[in-house]
């Protein structure tokens, strides 16, 4: 309409162009997932010295007591939200070979919350191992297989309902590049 109505707009005439700015509201819904699982995959290979293990610590506890933080303020904002939304928590650690350390409590409903909280804590004691090489395949390759072979799970990851974050920590290098 600007464009339509230059030459008023230009002489001095733009009253009589009435042009109007109507601002619309436009709501877009989006699926969300029901389930976000973080796969904190960490390095305890040789070439993690004592300043590369306390950072690998403090971001253990970051990630695990913020995402724990989150979850908290999901379960007391659910009656406001309606959202179905909550977060689970894995810990692998690797070197020669690939271990779970904290299993994600979705896995298991059953665990009280107190329980998957104590893991949390032994995790932190856990990362002092050495255990090797850098073998970052194997747990990568773990995940990939605990997915493929969960059919309902590939679907609900295509469907959205699950969203799936891995989050490798490393002072860099692999053993095997390319696995």
């Amino acid at each position: 309409q600007v464009v339509q109505e230059w030459a008023g707009i230009e002489s001095g005439r733009a009253e009589e162009a009435r042009i109007f700015v109507k601002p619309v509201e436009k709501s877009v819904i989006r699926e969300r997932p029901e389930l976000i699982q973080i796969h904190l995959v960490c390095d305890l290979s040789g070439s993690m010295d004592e300043k590369k293990r306390e950072v690998l610590k403090q971001t253990t506890v970051l990630l695990l007591r913020s995402l724990e933080e989150f979850q908290t303020y999901l379960n007391m904002t659910r009656s406001l939200t309606g959202s179905k939304l909550s977060v689970g928590t894995e810990v692998r650690v690797f070197g020669d070979d690939s271990r779970t350390i904290k299993h994600c409590a979705d896995e298991n409903p059953s665990q009280p919350k107190e329980a998957d909280r104590a893991e949390t804590i032994r995790v932190i004691g856990r990362l002092d191992d050495n255990l090797g090489n850098t073998f970052d395949n194997n747990p990568l390759s773990d995940i990939a297989a605990g997915i493929e072979a969960d059919p309902s799970q590939i679907k609900r990851i295509r469907d959205g309902k699950v969203l799936k974050i891995i989050i490798e920590v490393t002072d860099g290098g692999s053993s095997d590049p390319e696995a």
